[in-house]
């Protein structure tokens, strides 16, 4: 209870003296709050590309012909096949089981390879 008292008796009522520190205004504080600025108005403000009617239509054009070519569909293949491949033999505990040991790295070479195309 003398401790209450004590305590009572040092605070006199006044508020403590916290502060918050903010940073001090100079070039760093300039650039910094300069590019908050410009990202606010880009987020808030600006717009956004709207691309014109004809690079739709030559965007759409090269991504038909990108899908659809045979190319694309050969490579494709490949990659499917490599992967089922490498699914038939990667088994738990390859590495420690002769025959996969020697299958799985062949495999994953050959599914890397076909990828790359």
């Amino acid at each position: 209870e003398s401790r209450m008292r004590a305590r009572a008796r040092e605070d006199d009522g006044t508020v403590s003296d916290f502060r918050l520190s903010l940073p001090r205004p100079g070039p760093k504080s300039a650039f910094v709050f300069s590019w908050w600025v410009l990202g606010l108005y880009a987020l808030f403000f600006a717009q956004g590309l709207t691309p014109s009617a004809e690079s739709e239509q030559r965007y759409s054009e090269l991504m038909q012909q990108a899908v659809f070519s045979p190319e694309a569909r050969e490579i494709e293949h490949e990659m499917r096949r490599a992967m089922r491949d490498l699914d038939q033999v990667h088994v738990w505990g390859w590495r420690w089981r002769e025959p996969y040991s020697r299958l799985v790295p062949e495999r994953k070479a050959y599914l890397a390879v076909a990828q790359r195309n």
